[in-house]
This record gives C-alpha cells, sequence and structure tokens, in this order.
C-alpha cells in the first residue's frame, strides 16, 4: 500500500506533463485515477488528488 498523498500527488504531476493537452476533463480524470488504482490508492484518495491537480492545473 502506498505509503502518502505526496507521493499520489508527484505521479499524477509526472502523469499530467506527459498527457494530451485536447483530453476531455473526464477521460484523463478516469485515467489519472485508474494509474493511482492500479498502484494500490483508495478510490477516495485517488479521486480528491487527481480532482486537485486538475483544479490546480487549470485542465
Amino acid at each position: 500500500m502506498p505509503g502518502n498523498e505526496h507521493a499520489a500527488i508527484d505521479l499524477v504531476r509526472r502523469k499530467l506533463r506527459a498527457m494530451p493537452t485536447d483530453l476531455d476533463r473526464a477521460k484523463l480524470t478516469r485515467r489519472l485515477v485508474d494509474m493511482l488504482a492500479r498502484r494500490g490508492y483508495s478510490p477516495s484518495t485517488a479521486f480528491a488528488v487527481v480532482k486537485a491537480e486538475l483544479a490546480d492545473a487549470d485542465r
């Protein structure tokens, strides 16, 4: 199980830089939440981190 939320934030930030900018928000959210879930993060943590990072990135 992942150690903390900071690691999830770092993963999402790295993935966001690599993803196409023309993806719609729903598809982007789904891909990022799924990636975190595969790495062992709970759905609630994954969604909260992705939602916050997308808001910060204005995507």
